[in-house]
C-alpha cells in the first residue's frame, strides 16, 4: 500500500479520489507518482510571478502589484530591478532597504485611522523622493488591491498632471500634499 510519504496530499487524493479507487493495487504507485508529478507542476504554474501593473496615462512610473508577485527582499537590493522601489504594505514582517519601504498595516476599524494618518504620509513621502529621483515606484500588498490602489490614485493625484507628466517640484507641492493628507484625515475621521 502507498502512504502520504510518496506526496499523495488529501487534496490531490480527493481531485482523483474516482481514479485512485478504481485502480489496480498494482497500479497505485504509478498512478500516485503521476498524480503528484502533475500536480507539483501545476502548482509551479500558479506560483509564477505576475508582472506589476504599470499605471499607463503615467508611462508606467508607478505599479501596482500583489505582495507574491515581488522579488523577494534579497534580489531587491540598493539599485533595485530597472530602477523600481518597492512600497509594501502588509501586515507581514519585512525588512526596509532604500529601494524597499516597508509599512505595517491594520485591519480593522482601527486600521482605518492607522492608514490615513500613518500609512498614507509615509507612503507619499517614500513615493515623492522616489519619483523625483527619477525612479520607478511599485505598490504591493495583499493582493494588490485596496491599499495600494488608494495610495496609488493619491500620488497620481498629487505628483502628475492631467498629461500624465510628471509635475515639476516645488516646495509648495510638499505644501499642498500635507494640506490634502490632512483634509483626507479630518474628512475620514469626523
Amino acid at each position: 500500500m502507498f502512504t502520504f510519504h510518496q506526496g499523495l496530499t488529501p487534496a490531490i487524493f480527493w481531485a482523483h479520489k474516482e481514479e485512485i479507487l478504481a485502480a489496480n493495487r498494482s497500479q497505485l504507485p504509478i498512478l500516485v507518482a503521476e498524480m503528484v508529478s502533475q500536480h507539483s507542476s501545476s502548482s509551479l504554474v500558479k506560483h509564477t510571478r505576475t508582472p506589476p501593473s504599470p499605471v499607463m496615462k503615467v508611462g508606467g512610473r508607478l505599479l501596482l502589484s500583489a505582495l507574491e508577485d515581488i522579488p523577494p527582499t534579497s534580489s531587491v537590493n540598493d539599485v533595485g530591478e530597472r530602477d523600481i522601489c518597492y512600497l509594501v504594505l502588509t501586515s507581514e514582517s519585512l525588512s526596509s532597504t532604500s529601494s524597499l519601504c516597508h509599512l505595517s498595516v491594520i485591519s480593522g476599524k482601527r486600521g482605518q485611522s492607522h492608514f490615513l494618518q500613518y500609512i498614507l504620509p509615509a507612503s507619499v513621502d517614500f513615493i515623492r523622493r522616489k519619483l523625483y529621483n527619477g525612479q520607478t515606484v511599485c505598490v504591493a500588498g495583499d493582493s494588490g488591491k485596496d491599499l495600494p490602489v488608494g495610495v496609488v490614485l493619491t500620488a497620481l493625484a498629487l505628483f502628475f498632471n492631467d498629461d500624465g507628466l510628471l509635475k515639476p517640484f516645488s516646495e509648495d507641492l510638499d505644501v499642498v500634499a500635507s494640506e490634502l493628507l490632512l483634509l483626507f484625515i479630518h474628512r475620514r475621521i469626523y
